[in-house]
């Protein structure tokens, strides 16, 4: 057989919402580590097939599991993007990719119409990345910056 291409890390996304299995919402210790695996283990187009499952359960699902879903989704997407890590200090969203990642013209266009004067750039040796300043709703922007790549 011939070896399958290889898979790109998911990146590090660090913002500051709140995201986790609440424990009012699924109170055994036990099942909430099989839910955080079953979501871990999910690919991008089961989670919200794993979502509706969690909500046959136990209901509505809390806005603290709607982030960590979200953010799960995200860190697939934008692992296919290239991107290293998603961090978010105070009001600023910084986005860097991995080494010799390429971004199309196109997209950089995008992420200007989409962010204005919002957006800047920072050059690394460890994989160039952008800034978007003055966030209200992180996972918005990170969902912003990864749908410029389509």
């Amino acid at each position: 057989g011939r070896a399958g291409a290889a898979e790109l890390p998911e990146p590090r996304m660090d913002v500051l919402v709140p995201a986790f299995i609440p424990e009012d919402y699924v109170g055994d210790d036990m099942e909430r580590l099989n839910f955080y695996k079953k979501l871990l283990n999910a690919r991008e187009a089961e989670l919200a097939a794993v979502m509706k499952g969690f909500e046959d359960i136990s209901g509505p699902a809390p806005a603290p599991l709607k982030n960590l879903i979200e953010i799960i989704r995200l860190k697939k997407l934008l692992a296919r993007r290239s991107v290293r890590s998603v961090t978010q200090k105070d009001s600023d969203l910084e986005v860097f990719f991995l080494p010799g990642a390429k971004v199309e013209p196109g997209v950089i266009g995008r992420w200007r119409k989409a962010f204005g004067d919002r957006l800047s750039f920072l050059p690394s040796k460890a994989g160039d990345g952008i800034r978007v300043t003055a966030v209200d709703d992180p996972l918005a922007d990170v969902a912003a910056v990864s749908s410029a790549f389509l």
